[in-house]
């Protein structure tokens, strides 16, 4: 998705709403810690539709 120019990266970087979070599926209750790392590489990505991926761009902040 098209969010702006490149002065305006910052806001898909570690830490900000849309990075990771939103495309990852639930995690699935009592999974053990030793397990997380295992179920994060195996598991696929959720769609996330782009008018949420622009309000999450859009409330980014430094």
């Amino acid at each position: 998705m098209d969010f702006g120019p490149l002065a305006d990266s910052w806001r898909s970087q570690p830490g900000t709403p849309v990075y990771v979070q939103p495309y990852m599926a639930q995690r699935p209750e009592g999974l053990r810690a030793e397990l997380v790392l295992r179920w994060f590489f195996e598991t696929s990505g959720v769609p996330v539709p782009a008018t949420r991926v622009g309000e999450l761009v859009g409330v980014a902040v430094r």
